[in-house]
């Protein structure tokens, strides 16, 4: 969550606030069985493939942040410094859309806290829920990798996604089930992990195009296994999971490529979305659900263009109008 002024870092965060904004606004087209196989779905389903980026640049921004500082600080130093800027939103944005219901009626208030302490009321917020579990492992986890080398924080990579990504890979493509770990799940952490290796280490050009390679394959991989088992009968969006290999593969190309060919850029238009993306992740879930109860146009692209622009203006707007109050507030 930190809005360092580096660079790539801001054209990611950019992209990534982006991506996920533009996945929420095309997600309804995507699980409609009655466009399979038209042309809307399939182009759809090929976008989806890369907005599903988005989120995993976020944990993985994050994991080079915070993972990859000379600061030194206790595990209570590092809570008290950064799970207040998670969990008091966390609170607020809860109560809006409480007050905001998106549906007829709204909810009771014993809904508001079954549903406060399951990942949140409105769609969005499990993000932050599990960026909360990470970050209550993540002053542990950065003493750790103080002491590894590139090729053993790979190794923990791998350690630590066998259950989420590794093992549910194999029992689907090989004849046996796999399920020698239990079930715990530490996807997101694995992208947490994987920024960290990505921006703390150096690649030599030729492990660079085999890392892009490695990420064409990926998206390739994700797109096709959405089509492939999918059918009139039913979509079965085998590689829509937030942590399955294509993510891992897709995502750390883009990271790598971002790093080494935008090192030092400076934009303007990324760097206000980069300050502004926190805000407009609260706020745009909100943007889009009242925009498609009151908007209704004639062709998919349209409404998927509207809705996502306005999203994005009008939670950049309350954005900077948020931001601003603080600043009063502090005066």
């Amino acid at each position: 969550m930190r809005q360092d002024r580096v660079g790539y870092l801001d054209i990611l965060r950019s992209a990534a606030i982006c991506f996920v904004v533009f996945l929420h606004a095309i997600s309804s087209y995507v699980t409609d069985d009655a466009l399979y196989g038209s042309a809307t779905w399939i182009v759809c389903i090929v976008l989806n493939e890369f907005c599903r980026m988005g989120v995993p640049l976020f944990f993985m921004i994050s994991g080079f942040l915070l993972l990859g500082s000379s600061k030194e600080e206790t595990a209570l130093g590092f809570y008290n410094k950064r799970l207040p800027k998670l969990i008091i939103p966390l609170i607020v944005w809860n109560v809006i859309y409480y007050l905001l219901p998106i549906s007829p009626g709204g909810y009771s208030l014993s809904e508001f806290f079954a549903r406060f302490f399951n990942n949140g009321t409105s769609y969005h917020m499990w993000y932050i829920y599990s960026m909360i579990g990470i970050y209550l492992i993540a002053p542990f986890l950065k003493k750790l990798l103080i002491n590894c080398s590139a090729g053993e924080a790979v190794l923990l990579l791998g350690v630590l996604t066998w259950n989420t990504t590794l093992q549910p890979m194999l029992n689907t493509v090989t004849p046996f089930y796999f399920n020698l770990t239990g079930s715990q799940s530490a996807g997101y952490l694995g992208y947490f992990l994987l920024g960290y290796i990505v921006g703390r280490y150096n690649f030599s050009k030729k492990w660079r195009y085999a890392v892009y390679a490695l990420g064409a394959v990926g998206a390739f991989l994700g797109i096709y296994g959405n089509i492939a088992m999918s059918s009139r009968e039913g979509l079965h969006l085998i590689s829509n999971s937030g942590f399955t290999i294509n993510h891992y593969l897709a995502v750390g190309a883009l990271f790598c490529f971002a790093k080494y060919n935008f090192a030092n850029a400076q934009n303007a238009v990324s760097n206000v979305f980069s300050r502004h993306s926190y805000n407009i992740f609260w706020v745009h879930a909100l943007v889009l659900t009242f925009a498609n109860q009151y908007i209704a146009l004639p062709k998919a692209w349209m409404q998927i263009m509207v809705t996502f622009v306005l999203a994005m203006a009008v939670s950049l707007f309350v954005s900077v109008v948020i931001e601003r109050g603080k600043k009063l507030h502090i005066k």
